[in-house]
Parts: C-alpha cells; sequence; structure tokens
C-alpha cells in the first residue's frame, strides 16, 4: 500500500517555519526545534501531542464544535460564578457531584434559585492556605466547614458566611466550627476559581440521588452547567493552547526607541504583551525578562514593591545588550488578580508579610503559571534564553516547559523602608536571589 505520510508537512502559520518534515513507510516523524526532541508514531500523531509540540500557531481541535468541551464547561462555569449563580461539580471517577456557588460572588447565596430541590445542610469549603489561615492544622486539602449542630457556641451559617465573605475579619471568627474534607469535586471547584483569581472560597452542597433527575433535566435544558474535575485539570493547558497573536506594531520607549510590541490573546480574553527590544539574535540565547504585570508599581510608581524599577531596568539592558524580549504577562499580584492584590495590601497593614496575606486571603506564594509565557516564546521563534530574575523557580518553569534557559541575570532594584518587607519576605521565604551571584 503506498505511504500516504511520506509527503506530510506541518507548517507554523505564524513565522511559516516548517515543525515536521517526512515520514517513512509507517511511521511519521516529527521534529519541534524549540522543544528539541522528535517523536514517531504509527502513522499519525494525537491531537495533544501535536497542540502541545507545535505551540501557538495551529488551531488543533480535539473535539466538539466550539472546541474541546470541558473547556467550554470550564468557561461556562466560571461566568457562572462571577454572576453568583449555581455550578455543578462532578467527580469523574466515582461521579458523585456537589452543587456550588462562589463566597466572594453570592451575596448572599441565592437560595431561592435552589427550588424544589431536596437537599441537606449546606457547608462552606476554603482553601488549604485560608483553612491554615483561619487556625486549622495545616491540611493537605481544601476543608469544608460548617456550624455544629445544636452547639451553644456555634454560629449562624449566615454569620459563618459573612466571616468567611471578609479575610479582615478573620481574627474574630465564631467558634463551633465543624471542619471535614472537602468533596473532590468541590476541590476542582476550588481550583478552578483560583484559576480566574476569585477567592477560593465556595458555598455548597453534597447531591442526594433524590435530586438527581431535577438535576440532569437543569443541564439538559442548559440553565445549570456540568463541570467535570478532569475539565478543571486540562483547563490552564488548553487556555495557553488558544493564545493567539493579534497585533503588532513598533512602539518607541523612552529606554528603548526601537521597540515593538506584539499583543496575545488567550481565548477567554486575557491578553499578554510580547516587548522586542532591538534586534535580538535567535542564534544565541535571547535576553529575556517575564515580567507579570503590577498596574500599582509599573503604572504608578507604588513604593510597595520593586516591579517598576525591574521593569525599566530591564529595557534599559536590552537596549544596552542590542536586544532582547520582555513578556508582559497578565498575572497582576503573583497570579491573584489586582482585586485581591489591593485586599492583600490592607492585611498587610495589619502586620502580616505579602505571603501570609495571601494566604488568608486563600492562595498559596505564587499562583502565577508559565504555560502562555512558553506559548508565547514558541510563537517567536525563542528557545534558548538568558532569564533576568531573582527567581529560581521561574527557571524552573520554564525548562518544565521545554524552555532552554542557559544563563540567569540578576535583575536588582533598591530596598527602601517602604518595600523592604516585601523584598525580605521574596528573600526568606520564596527563595529569591537579591544579589549578584548565581
Amino acid at each position: 500500500m503506498q505511504d500516504t505520510y511520506s509527503n506530510f508537512f506541518f507548517r507554523n502559520h505564524c513565522n511559516n517555519k516548517e515543525l515536521i518534515s517526512s515520514s517513512q513507510k509507517d511511521d511519521l516523524y516529527f521534529y519541534d526545534p524549540i522543544l528539541n526532541f522528535a517523536s514517531r508514531g504509527a502513522g499519525h500523531l494525537s491531537p495533544l501531542f501535536l497542540r502541545t509540540a507545535t505551540g501557538k500557531g495551529m488551531d488543533i481541535r480535539a473535539s466538539g464544535l466550539n472546541g474541546e468541551p470541558g473547556y467550554l464547561r470550564c468557561e461556562r462555569g466560571l461566568g457562572d460564578f462571577r454572576r453568583g449563580r449555581w455550578v455543578l461539580f462532578t467527580a469523574r471517577t466515582t461521579g458523585d457531584s456537589v452543587l456550588v456557588t462562589a463566597v466572594e460572588s453570592a451575596s448572599p447565596p441565592d437560595f431561592a434559585a435552589l427550588g424544589g430541590l431536596e437537599l441537606g445542610a449546606p457547608w462552606i469549603a476554603v482553601s488549604p492556605e485560608r483553612a491554615s489561615a483561619l487556625g486549622f492544622e495545616t491540611p493537605e486539602s481544601a476543608l469544608a466547614l460548617s456550624p455544629k449542630t445544636n452547639g451553644r457556641t456555634s454560629p449562624s451559617f449566615d454569620s459563618l458566611l459573612s466571616v468567611l465573605k471578609d479575610p479582615s475579619l478573620d481574627a474574630a471568627r465564631p467558634l463551633g466550627i465543624v471542619a471535614n474534607p472537602a468533596h473532590p469535586a468541590a476541590e476542582a471547584a476550588l481550583s478552578l476559581l483560583r484559576l480566574e483569581r476569585i477567592q477560593p472560597a465556595i458555598v455548597g452542597f453534597d447531591l442526594p440521588k433524590s435530586a438527581q433527575n431535577q438535576i440532569d433535566t437543569a443541564c439538559a435544558e442548559g440553565s445549570l452547567v456540568r463541570v467535570f474535575d478532569s475539565d478543571v485539570a486540562t483547563y490552564p493547558r488548553t487556555q495557553a493552547l488558544g493564545l493567539r497573536r493579534v497585533s503588532e506594531a513598533k512602539v518607541p520607549l523612552s529606554d528603548s526607541l526601537d521597540s515593538s510590541f506584539i499583543v496575545f490573546r488567550e481565548p477567554g480574553g486575557r491578553e499578554h504583551v510580547a516587548i522586542e527590544v532591538g534586534s535580538p539574535n535567535r542564534q544565541e540565547p535571547v535576553l529575556l525578562r517575564l515580567h507579570s504585570a503590577c498596574l500599582t508599581g509599573d503604572l504608578f510608581g507604588s513604593l510597595r514593591c520593586d516591579c517598576g524599577e525591574q521593569l525599566r531596568s530591564a529595557i534599559g539592558l536590552m537596549q544596552d545588550a542590542g536586544g532582547g524580549v520582555l513578556l508582559y504577562l497578565a498575572q497582576e499580584g503573583r497570579g491573584i488578580g489586582l482585586g485581591n492584590k489591593i485586599r492583600a495590601y490592607a492585611i498587610q497593614d495589619q502586620g502580616l508579610d505579602t505571603l501570609d496575606a495571601d494566604r488568608v486571603l486563600g492562595f498559596g506564594e505564587d499562583e502565577r503559571r508559565w504555560e502562555a509565557a512558553a506559548a508565547i516564546l514558541r510563537d517567536l521563534g525563542i528557545w534558548r534564553v538568558e532569564l533576568m530574575t531573582n527567581n529560581p523557580e521561574k527557571i524552573a518553569a520554564l525548562r518544565n516547559e521545554g524552555v532552554l534557559v542557559e544563563h540567569r541575570r540578576a535583575l536588582q532594584a533598591p530596598i527602601h523602608r517602604y518595600n523592604v518587607r516585601y523584598m525580605t519576605a521574596k528573600a526568606e521565604r520564596a527563595g529569591h536571589l537579591l544579589d549578584d551571584s548565581e
């Protein structure tokens, strides 16, 4: 039989680079110069491998008319969360479900919307970080909290909800709370909120079998969306794979007259910018800065952080070096978003450092993800870099995404009385390297 794959090619339509050469006999060979590996299969490549290996130049959908169904379910679920609606989460392995709404968006939760469902007592699930900040022994997983039944000091559910809704009230939280491990489906809901920079806390109900028919009808009618825990697990990667270059233009800067802005957009609308300074030589490691957006520091010159100084310093150093790329990533507040960052500032004013303040809100010390950054680099044809950073985690993250980080260059900013606690926390607790040594 004639080999139908002998002249099989793929091209990245962003830079028209050939990514797949040819196959021999029944095997299809694939070589990716960015990820620096070859693969061969029995006449085909999986859609997942193609999406991962080719980056953003190709729009490959595994299934579904409008995209991958799991991704679409997450998008619908997030939209409903933002509007204070109820969302159904199901664990694939067991089939068990919970009906939940976000604490932050529900003011108060619209229990009337549940209609005639026969549900038990509600609970509130919080992330491990928030549970620890509430005084529970540091848990490995999320906890479901509810008032003790008939306890003399137990709060009402509404008072418990009001405390958890405002982290500044944690110090005055009521006693009489029962804490149990959260359902795996509830943990998936918390993870999805965390990814979208919404405080990871939910009001929920276990779903009894007696309510199953009504729930199935609501899902079939479209008034309720069912999200699986496996959907949430793959959501960040699928989001990055949908990244697209949307515009570019020359933008002269005060620190570099020869610079260009290239804008990339995720399917959900979040935009990142690649700022190309000068003419970086892609045959050598490209000088690279991963810079997470910081409205307060970058635009207004806030003294609470070193972000603005690092941003301007990086551009100047790239100009002096003859070229480089700065990725300006929409990851405000180490990935918790602007609203939560300002909340964390208020908590810091009560005496906590930046990492503990984020924990009180329910977030980890760094919620940023780097799939989108790696996708942009692949689109730009950059796979070897000299990274400007003091954060070893960025080096590990890029390498994990297939980018070769060959050197690190320190990027220092002045330490003064307004940012010394912030800088100290980064060095002593987050492992940042605040000196010029490697």
